[in-house]
């Protein structure tokens, strides 16, 4: 992985925005927390931003609380003459934090997404990469910076989240090199994993259960879908975050090949996060209604109704299963 453009941008800079993506997840929180704390080390003037607050399950990372949120900022009065976007494969994934990027002096694109589009002055982007923490790693090294214990939390919960505890498809020889040099600063990993995989609030094991109840099976039990709607997530009182990972439910029956999980909200969309087993190209599926990710995990979001979303993707995935076979 070339960063020296990066690097060189980066030495050049008297101030530098961080800029996590939209319903943040492990790898945009702990890649980028690991950035600052490097930035910071490092003798620079840094900021964090994203639309959303820290989900409750990273709040236990070392300076999760330097996160700003919309509100807290006028791009107007406050530009920052570098801007580097972590974990987001297009503009939108920014968000409200796009006023802070359009503002930019410069800008940075750090991605792992085989969708990313390329948008920034600086792209670097790895899509054999399994998670951006991978990257962040690489580029403090070449940057010559210490990974200390805090920063290698946060790099291992950006790095494990991402490939589900090291489970994934995207888990490469590469990723257990990072995460073994990750343990050698001293991390618990015990602890960690406790905190991200085993341990969930009483309002997200509610939720999950009125999700589970929305099982549905197609095509013979190749296709399971879920969903969660607002009204679920009042009566459940889960955080938005905590319907992440639901989707593997779907997935994880032995018959399925691509599991689905529709997201309705009351403004009138509905996210949906498509994971597959192995040979149906979610992403090229994701793309199609101008989502993106990986090849076995990716998203989008689809304009209308959940059972209008229901029917559009179902009427784009059962042809493309039929020729993926």
């Amino acid at each position: 992985m070339d960063c020296t453009e990066v690097l060189s941008a980066i030495d050049s800079a008297t101030s530098i925005a961080l800029i996590s993506h939209i319903m943040p997840d492990g790898d945009t929180m702990g890649s980028a927390l690991a950035l600052y704390m490097h930035l910071r080390a490092a003798g620079k003037e840094a900021a964090l931003f994203c639309e959303q607050p820290v989900p409750p399950t990273y709040r236990f990372l070392s300076m999760s609380e330097a996160f700003r949120l919309p509100g807290t900022w006028d791009p107007e009065t406050e530009p920052y003459p570098l801007v580097i976007a972590i974990d987001c494969s297009d503009l939108e994934r920014l968000g409200d934090c796009r006023s802070i990027y359009d503002r930019a002096g410069r800008t940075v694109n750090i991605d792992h997404h085989i969708s990313n589009e390329r948008y920034a002055d600086i792209n670097l982007v790895d899509d054999t990469a399994a998670a951006a923490g991978e990257m962040i790693f690489t580029l403090i090294q070449k940057a010559g910076g210490t990974v200390d214990n805090p920063m290698a939390e946060a790099l291992y919960a950006a790095v494990s989240t991402d490939t589900g505890n090291f489970s994934y498809s995207n888990t490469t020889p590469s990723t257990h090199r990072i995460a073994a040099e990750l343990l050698g600063r001293g991390i618990d990993v015990y602890s960690l994993n406790n905190i991200l995989f085993r341990t969930h609030s009483l309002g997200r094991t509610r939720l999950l259960a009125m999700v589970l109840s929305t099982l549905e099976i197609h095509r013979e039990g190749s296709i399971a879908t879920l969903f969660a709607t607002d009204d679920m997530m009042r009566q459940s009182g889960a955080d938005e975050s905590e319907t992440e990972g639901m989707i593997n439910f779907a997935r994880e029956i032995d018959t399925v090949e691509v599991g689905i999980m529709f997201r309705s909200r009351g403004d009138g969309t509905v996210k949906v996060s498509f994971r597959s087993k192995e040979y149906v190209d979610v992403s090229a599926l994701a793309q199609s209604f101008g989502g993106g990710g990986h090849t076995r995990a990716a998203g989008c979001t689809v304009q209308g109704s959940l059972e209008e979303a229901k029917k559009q993707i179902m009427d784009r995935l059962l042809p493309m299963m039929e020729r993926s076979r």
